[in-house]
């Protein structure tokens, strides 16, 4: 968020304070007083002078997602409560239109409750803090009175603006938002702190460095050793040059050197230390640590063994969060909801706050709940459905999202499945991001921005058709979707193998049934693949090889290639028969594929470890979108600028929440 947007709110919230204060117009101020790291909170001080007294009290700002100039801005607020404000990129000025656009993710949530929870924008989040409507906040249908009181008393809307527009707030009191809980799992930086400083013996005994970090790093030991013993040589001439006569416990050294080998200074608590010899200190640590690659190596070690612990004591809330999320989606796709924009910063942890963590290792003491309907659609309603925005945040979306509903209709079986798998591939980052920590699809999600900046260019210079525009996309993203999703996939699979989320009736039901759409698809596409040869053109040959196995189809393809029990025909032939063979077998083996996990799912209790649930959902997802007449996906993204003779543009260094139309 800007630094006016965040003023914006401030200013908000100091007004809000003087009016509960009954000091409206008293002289007021806000004060920074933590800003350790932009990714964490902020804490101010709201400061109000009343009657020639200072009042104050605290306030904390944390973004929630990246901001665009598109999609409405998140940012959570805890002013006695937890407070989500949405500050929608286009001014809202209509109080009726505001108060429609409630109302229609009111609906929204209304088609999905009780079977999710969910959290909708409402007046009331805000305006029982406030005096004028306060009063009132126990009655029942304390919403329609503040509404109401506002249509009759228009300068109150003030209360409900932040800047020129009105402001959308929901409050999670008793939450906690998804990303903050996956942040938790995966946040090991002051484990690597504690890990070290610790351990100062290390540095002295090479048997106690084997024994915490094994054989396999003992050459680290004797560099890290010299490394320790020229810190500590060039500390006592340090010492002299700032006049410090005294002595130094080695301990309290060696704790020095491993808390900058951290990766964070040294910051010893000694009363006797001038700020000029810790800053001497800290810049001697890093000559002697920076051209050593010991230093580097060490710490990456470390932060690999504490990864590896910390995924093993939270093994069980990990696959519990998997569980959950896939009740969620399966329950999305009973109600014929689409979300169209699920992330951790969108989804909330639904269950008894004061059991909080500990809840999260029992899947079925909590759920995952939502947020933010901007971008939602409901398919299951009657007639025609409803365009919704064409949106998304790039690591969770798919270029489905930035096009309208006519074109996707003309292209897909299916416009409803087509939104429901948007939100099977959010699902599938999420999942990754739980179990990891990192984002599945970080290149790939560099795509869909520059994609939006291209299609705007060039429909406004009328260079390219939609439809164009829709299969060229498509072949560059999910080129680079499956290359990026395999890589990360085999990188992981030892950790993604040893995950086994209890699953759901409803979600094996969910599973099962897009498994087998996806196999009708496949056994179409035998056929067709058979239709398209003019090698085999008995009926009976064609037959079998329609129902042939993998097995087989790999043993007549081997044939081929060996000339054993074949027809004489030319090289050329012979080459062409023996692709097209390869083309059939690789059909089939998915196809086989598919029919292994139908059958892992049959089973009484299903146990599928997140590496083949992650696998089947991104394969049904694939097949799904990528549609078989656009070819072969693009070898490379390159592919698709150098048709366009557009310049390469830098690549985005963040992140954004995009959006095609207003809000």
């Amino acid at each position: 968020m800007t630094k006016t947007g965040i003023t914006d709110i401030l200013h908000f919230f100091l007004s809000v304070y003087k009016l509960q204060l009954d000091a409206p117009r008293a002289p007021g101020q806000f004060t920074l007083l933590s800003e350790d790291n932009p990714r964490t909170d902020l804490i101010y001080e709201l400061q109000v002078t009343k009657n020639g007294k200072q009042k104050s009290r605290r306030i904390s700002l944390g973004p929630l997602g990246e901001e665009s100039g598109s999609k409405s801005t998140c940012c959570k607020v805890i002013y006695d409560d937890l407070l989500v404000v949405k500050i929608p990129p286009v001014p809202v000025t209509d109080f009726s239109q505001y108060v429609d656009s409630i109302r229609m993710e009111r609906e929204i949530a209304e088609a999905i409750m009780p079977d999710i929870e969910c959290i909708v924008p409402s007046l009331s989040a805000i305006l029982r803090k406030i005096p004028p409507f306060s009063a009132d906040a126990a009655y029942p249908d304390f919403e329609e009175k503040c509404i109401q009181k506002l249509r009759i008393h228009s300068r109150l809307q003030d209360y409900l603006r932040i800047g020129n527009t009105f402001v959308f707030f929901m409050n999670l009191a008793r939450y906690t938002f998804l990303g903050q809980v996956v942040e938790g799992l995966h946040n090991d930086s002051r484990g690597i702190r504690d890990e070290l400083r610790g351990q100062t013996e290390i540095l002295q005994n090479p048997d106690i460095f084997d024994n915490i970090y094994g054989k396999r790093y003992a050459s680290l030991y004797y560099p890290l050793h010299e490394m320790y013993f020229t810190f500590e040589d060039r500390l006592g001439q340090l010492q002299k040059k700032h006049d410090l006569r005294c002595i130094f416990p080695a301990y309290k050294k060696r704790q020095w050197f491993l808390t900058y080998l951290a990766e964070r200074d040294a910051e010893p608590a000694e009363p006797r230390m001038s700020q000029a010899f810790v800053q001497d200190m800290n810049s001697l640590l890093e000559t002697v640590t920076a051209s050593n690659p010991a230093a580097a190596y060490f710490r990456q070690m470390v932060k690999n063994r504490l990864k590896q612990r910390n995924f093993q004591q939270n093994k069980a809330q990990i696959s519990g969060i998997i569980s959950n999320l896939l009740d969620m989606l399966a329950r999305l796709r009973r109600k014929g909801i689409a979300i169209r924009d699920l992330k951790p910063d969108n989804l909330f942890i639904a269950g008894d706050s004061s059991k909080f963590p500990l809840l999260l290792a029992n899947p079925s003491e909590y759920s995952i709940g939502l947020i933010d309907f901007e971008t939602s659609v409901n398919y299951s309603a009657k007639g025609s459905i409803r365009q919704p925005m064409l949106a998304g945040t790039p690591s969770y979306a798919t270029p489905s999202h930035i096009f309208k509903n006519e074109l996707l209709k003309d292209t897909y079986s299916s416009l409803p499945r087509i939104f429901h798998l948007q939100d099977w591939q959010a699902v599938i980052s999420m999942m990754y991001i739980v179990i990891t920590g990192d984002h599945l699809a970080r290149k790939t999600s560099k795509l869909l921005p520059e994609f939006i900046r291209l299609m705007k260019k060039s429909l406004r210079m009328k260079k390219m058709r939609a439809g164009d525009a829709f299969t060229g996309f498509n072949r560059v993203f999910w080129s680079r979707a499956y290359s990026e999703f395999m890589e990360k996939l085999e990188a992981n699979a030892e950790i993604l193998k040893s995950v086994r989320p209890a699953i759901s009736k409803d979600v094996c039901g969910m599973l099962r049934q897009e498994i087998s759409e996806v196999q009708i698809d496949m056994e179409k596409q035998v056929q067709k693949h058979i239709q398209s040869q003019k090698f085999f053109r008995s009926p009976k040959i064609r037959s079998d090889m329609a129902k042939a196995s993998l097995a087989a189809i790999r043993r007549c393809c081997a044939n081929w290639e060996q000339g054993i029990q074949v027809p004489k025909v030319s090289p050329s032939v012979r080459e062409q028969v023996i692709r097209w063979l390869r083309g059939l077998e690789q059909i089939r083996a998915e196809s086989e594929r598919k029919s292994l996990f139908l059958s892992m799912l049959d089973e009484e209790k299903p146990s599928l470890s997140a590496y083949d649930l992650l696998d089947m959902m991104f394969s049904v997802v694939f097949h799904a979108m990528y549609v078989s007449k656009w070819g072969r996906p693009a070898a490379e993204p390159d592919d698709f600028e150098a048709g366009t003779g557009r310049k390469k543009e830098a690549k985005l260094s963040r992140e954004e929440t995009f959006a095609l139309e207003k809000t």
